[in-house]
């Protein structure tokens, strides 16, 4: 199962260790990867989708190079 996470707290090596110790004890079937986006693009993503206008994959994919935001 792919599993991410988002926000600063997870730059601290005992957050992110914790939480990958707990996703083992869950259950060990799982993929953990970085966001694919920062936390503002989800926003926007969620918003458009919400609003009935989820964006499509190329303008997905320009969120995600070097034009756009940062990556993770």
């Amino acid at each position: 199962v792919p599993v991410s996470y988002s926000g600063g707290v997870f730059a601290a090596r005992p957050v992110a260790d914790a939480f990958r110790a707990e996703l083992i004890r869950l259950d060990a079937r799982f993929d953990l990867r970085p966001p694919l986006y920062e936390p503002v693009v989800g926003a926007v993503l969620h918003a458009a989708s919400l609003a009935g206008t989820p964006l499509d994959d190329t303008a997905r994919a320009a969120l995600r190079s070097p034009q756009g935001p940062p990556a993770p």
